[in-house]
């Protein structure tokens, strides 16, 4: 999900009988339905009943100060990028954060195991199926097919000592 369509989840956005966070993309203006993974079930759930501030608002994620409402894009993004910082990910100078990395490391892990790109555009919510040939850059296996053969060069056994030479 894009960090927008998380500020914009609303309570109701989750159903809970068929676990599954149905939402209609800003971005796109097209409807989305993902798996309510339990994890993240697990987490809404403890979030709503224990930490979410007492609000007649329907979103589900709320300011921690009065008057309670919803939160902003950036506040969705900046709680990513304070994850990222916790766990140490992504720490050099101009490194990119937020949501859109997880979104990259998906497409280009669905890209790099063979699934077709409709498929791919429809998990991400993207309207036109060809929007995720930006992210082929970064596809492993199409990468690997345009490196260099180094079987010219002589490469002693303890440079790489598990490789199969």
């Amino acid at each position: 999900m894009r960090s927008g369509d998380i500020a914009t989840l609303e309570l109701k956005s989750i159903d809970w009988d068929r676990d599954v966070i149905s939402i209609i993309q800003r971005k796109t203006q097209q409807p989305l339905e993902l798996p309510l993974l339990t994890a993240v079930g697990n987490a809404i759930y403890d979030y709503a009943t224990q930490e979410r501030p007492a609000s007649s608002c329907t979103a589900l994620f709320l300011t921690w100060n009065a008057p309670f409402g919803g939160i902003s894009d950036e506040a969705a993004w900046r709680a990513s990028e304070s994850i990222m910082n916790a766990l140490g990910i992504r720490q050099e100078k101009g490194d990119r954060k937020g949501f859109h990395i997880s979104r990259h490391h998906l497409v280009t892990t669905l890209m790099g195991n063979g699934i077709k790109q409709p498929i791919i555009s429809a998990i991400v919510g993207h309207v036109n199926p060809r929007s995720i040939e930006t992210y082929s850059y970064a596809n492993h296996t199409n990468l690997k097919d345009c490196a260099l053969s180094i079987e010219r060069f002589p490469v002693s056994l303890e440079v790489f000592p598990d490789a199969e030479i």
